[in-house]
């Protein structure tokens, strides 16, 4: 059974720590990490968040404020990562 990961409260010290587990854990994965979109939370405006993600070399960019537009884009990509990705199980047989 997969656990979700959360973070569990929204200061900086927390976001920056999750950022860098997060970054780690899609490495083990193979996976490289260019960009982060993520609101305007003030954990996430924090000069500690902004040094983790420069870190990594990461591209922060952040939503505009009440535009549905990129809140919509961010909030429908965790929708679909988490129905259709994030625990998918692999079948090892095709007449499953």
């Amino acid at each position: 059974m997969a656990h979700a990961l959360v973070m569990h409260d929204e200061r900086a010290v927390s976001a920056a720590a999750f950022l860098c587990f997060l970054v780690g854990r899609y490495r083990k994965m193979g996976i490289v990490v260019k960009r982060i979109m993520i609101d305007n939370g003030p954990c996430y405006v924090s000069r500690l968040f902004r040094t983790a993600c420069n870190k990594f070399g990461l591209r922060h960019i952040r939503t505009c404020l009440y535009t549905p537009r990129t809140n919509g884009k961010a909030e429908r990509f965790i929708t679909t990562a988490l129905k259709e990705w994030a625990y998918v199980t692999a079948c090892t047989r095709s007449n499953i």
